[in-house]
């Protein structure tokens, strides 16, 4: 019999499991499709603000970004649609599995193997599909966050190609190579920035410290791969300045990112020096780390398991480049995660932790990658499918446990519906220096009735 990596089984087994990962996301929606959530509130009131408007919004507060709202509002306007749609979640949704396809993308340019790229693409987008930053990121109205993740990855594998090619090239004579393409990748990686840095502080945050540990690692692994002539490591550094980051397509790029922070707009947050507020000792309770003892049921216990292994075969198998990287980009996060007290940084640390979800997709895929072709060479045909229809049970009833836990058939466009009526009622009846008390057991009640007010986030 063929392997289950041949071709003719391969493709079936992707769309499966890319239709079980949208299926379980539109079970979980189907109850209310409509925004009702307290966070999906705010971010619309801005939205709704520039639509009426037509202009960007006069910020007063760090918690929403410009990014964050100008995508509903485009749409909102290019399409004629309202907001009181099923349009954010879908959106939402829809960039969440994008984030889907450009975790499952980049575990293919690391590993090069179709099977790892597809196991990671079940492992983010049907195992454990609910939990933070998944389901419950988009239907709770985290748009920051679900818009960051999306451009984290999408920036993480132009770094990765980045890199790649700088070290593939590294022993060649460098004045006889062309630079346009990693001038390209450079160029696009500090415009998706930009991006970053006007749509979410804390994936911004999260993403520039991860840059560092990349840049780090640039740098020491060029001096490493020439230590043997000293004498070009400085010519190296001079042809990169020359050639990529002096090019015209990042000196463009450039001139945009000033022009757009010093003429057009700055974040409240960059413009207030929100940053040094993080930059301090941890004291509060969520700040000093998560406990271990909550990553199974945060991440799952199969992803855990298998990141592990495929974090110890990584150290055996991969080139000293790619495992470089993939602890650039684990290390940090971790550390950040469970000891924020190393850096000296106050963040909330389960928010933080839930970008670990992606190495640990990456590493997990890769693990049971090779863990299933190795029992593939060790038993027969019968006792591997015998086996692997176990795993396969295993995994539908460990990775939709956060579905069971949280789904509900209850129709919830009724409650929705009155909602949106008596924010129009109280719209309609009352002046514009009419005061309204309001209770915190309604807080989706308070963000709403902003909405349809329009008098102002306070």
């Amino acid at each position: 019999s063929r392997p289950l990596t041949a071709k003719g089984n391969f493709f079936p087994l992707l769309i499966l499991v890319w239709l079980f990962g949208v299926a379980i996301r539109v079970f979980f929606y189907l109850p209310d499709v409509l925004p009702q959530d307290t966070d999906l509130g705010h971010h619309m009131y801005f939205s709704q603000n520039i639509i009426e408007s037509g202009k960007l919004p006069a910020y007063d507060t760090a918690e929403v970004i410009v990014g964050e709202h100008l995508i509903f509002a485009f749409i909102a306007i290019v399409a004629k649609t309202g907001l009181l749609s099923a349009m954010p979640l879908i959106l939402l949704a829809f960039f969440n599995l994008l984030t889907a396809l450009s975790i499952a993308f980049f575990a293919f340019l690391l590993t090069g193997k179709g099977r790892v790229a597809f196991l990671a693409l079940a492992f983010f987008a049907a195992y454990y599909a609910i939990d933070p930053p998944q389901g419950r990121y988009v239907n709770g109205g985290v748009v920051g966050n679900t818009l960051g993740n999306y451009l984290i990855c999408s920036i993480l594998i132009l770094v990765f190609l980045f890199a790649s090619s700088w070290f593939k090239s590294l022993r060649q004579n460098r004045e006889k190579i062309s630079y346009s393409a990693e001038s390209s990748l450079l160029a696009l990686t500090f415009f998706l920035l930009v991006g970053i840095l006007y749509t979410h502080h804390l994936s911004s945050f999260v993403l520039l410290f991860n840059l560092l540990f990349f840049f780090l690692f640039w740098l020491f692994s060029t001096v490493f791969v020439l230590r043997k002539t000293p004498q070009r490591i400085g010519q190296q550094f001079f042809l990169f300045l020359k050639n990529i980051f002096l090019s015209p397509r990042l000196i463009f790029i450039l001139i945009f990112i000033f022009v757009l922070a010093a003429f057009v707009y700055l974040p409240f947050y960059l413009e207030n020096n929100a940053v040094e507020t993080v930059a301090r000792e941890p004291l509060k309770e969520s700040h000093t780390g998560i406990e271990w003892s909550s990553l199974p049921g945060k991440f799952g216990w199969l992803k855990l398991i298998f990141s592990v292994f495929g974090l110890a075969l990584i150290l055996k198998n991969f080139s000293w480049f790619k495992t470089a990287f993939v602890f650039s980009w684990f290390l940090p996060l971790f550390l950040l995660s469970f000891f924020p007290q190393i850096f000296n940084i106050s963040i909330p640390s389960r928010r933080v932790a839930t970008y670990l979800i992606f190495p640990l997709t990456v590493l997990s895929a890769y693990g049971l990658a090779l863990f299933l072709s190795e029992l593939r060479t060790r038993l027969n045909s019968r006792r591997f499918m015998f086996f692997l229809a176990a795993f396969a049970l295993i995994f539908l009833f460990d990775g939709t446990k956060d579905f069971r836990s949280t789904y509900s058939n209850q129709n919830k466009f009724q409650e929705t519906v009155e909602l949106y009526e008596a924010s129009r009622y109280l719209a309609e009846k009352t002046e514009l220096n009419s005061v309204m008390l309001k209770d915190h057991s309604t807080l989706s009640g308070d963000s709403w009735i902003k909405f349809f007010l329009q008098r102002g986030y306070d």
